[in-house]
């Protein structure tokens, strides 16, 4: 794991989205927003059992998963981006919806565990290491990822796509969630 020395802001990190062969997408504007959620040692529910309003026992239960949150500024609805000299050749509900140039990717939920019906991809999350004088970048891996993007129109119009990381995370933050 990378030494860090500098704090961190949302302009230090950035995001790829990697399909089971050979797309990429890396959000030119993705604000560097990102909610990890639901990160404990043990990836387990939690219940109480009670008898007749008295705590007898609390025991881990049902495997649950991290849950993290991109923000990324919206131009359009869906197709190619170019703002600024920032170009983008898909927006986030194609990506994460395998439509446009994205129909053919290739999930990277094993076809075994479902695959073939549910499309997931995997997320690498940066944040900067190098250009702010530390030995390395600071990155995370969130594997087999289903996306759920929905539209924000405000100031600014955003992308907020509601993620779920079914195969856990590789890198500086697996050794917090087993």
């Amino acid at each position: 794991m990378a030494t860090g020395s500098v704090v961190k802001q949302q302009h230090d990190c950035t995001i790829v989205v990697k399909d089971g062969a050979a797309l990429t997408y890396t959000p030119s504007l993705f604000d560097g927003a990102v909610t990890i959620s639901n990160i404990q040692r043990k990836m387990r529910d939690v219940a109480t059992y009670e008898v007749r309003g008295v705590h007898k026992a609390t025991r881990h239960t049902d495997r649950v998963y991290s849950t993290f949150t991109l923000t990324i500024q919206a131009a359009n609805y869906a197709g190619s981006v170019d703002v600024g000299g920032a170009s983008e050749t898909a927006s986030p509900a194609e990506v994460f919806n395998r439509l446009g140039i994205w129909a053919a990717a290739t999930s990277t939920l094993p076809v075994n565990r479902g695959g073939g019906d549910v499309f997931c991809v995997d997320v690498e999350i940066r944040l900067e290491g190098t250009d702010l004088g530390e030995a390395a970048d600071h990155t995370i891996t969130a594997k087999a990822v289903r996306g759920v993007p929905q539209l924000v129109v405000g100031t600014p119009a955003t992308w907020q796509v509601e993620c779920v990381a079914y195969d856990g995370f590789i890198g500086d933050i697996s050794n917090l969630i087993t």
